[in-house]
């Protein structure tokens, strides 16, 4: 029970630069439960990236977060954040975004990242809706969406790109890998 946790573990700050880096570490048992569609308190249960924040985050590990959106890892407004060598596990939210959301511009870039356990009714890894999100050699295994998108769900997306990405045993009521 993570209910009286943090709301976002880690807050990377409107106009946060590659120069911030986060490496090698574990954000566990965020819990942004702040109701509906209040922001920030609502999203991002383990890190929360605010406009334009757009930090390096290398061999980090979120796992058992919980959000009302994007349980692990919130982008808002052109939040544009450097993925490397993560790992995403057992993250929740009853709504979109298991392990991660990106919206409004966001342009979030993974290499070498893995998404295994997450859960949400959309996008059980990962919920993209009108950002821009590059994926290479990124593992999604077993992520899960009682709607759509066991993996990965777009959503009026700008675009995804996926290159040399594998997805094993992902589940949902649609699109089992993709929607």
């Amino acid at each position: 029970n993570n209910g009286g946790n943090s709301q976002s573990v880690v807050l990377a700050n409107s106009g946060t630069n590659a120069t911030a880096i986060l490496d090698g570490f574990t954000i566990a048992a965020g819990n942004a439960n702040g109701g509906g569609n209040t922001v920030p308190s609502s999203r991002g249960g383990g890190m929360y990236n605010a406009d334009n924040a757009s930090p390096a985050i290398r061999y980090c590990t979120f796992t058992a977060n919980t959000a009302d959106f994007g349980a692990a890892l919130y982008n808002r407004n052109n939040a544009s954040p450097q993925l490397s060598h993560c790992t995403f596990t057992g993250n929740i939210t009853p709504n979109w975004g298991g392990g991660m959301l990106s919206e409004a511009g966001a342009m979030p870039s993974l290499s070498y990242c893995t998404f295994q356990g997450n859960s949400a009714s959309r996008g059980g890894a990962m919920y993209n809706v009108n950002a821009s999100v590059t994926m290479s050699n990124c593992t999604f295994t077993q992520n899960s969406a009682s709607y759509s998108g066991g993996a990965v769900f777009n959503d009026a997306t700008f675009t995804s790109s996926f290159t040399d990405c594998e997805f094993t045993e992902n589940n949902a009521r649609f699109g089992g890998a993709v929607s």
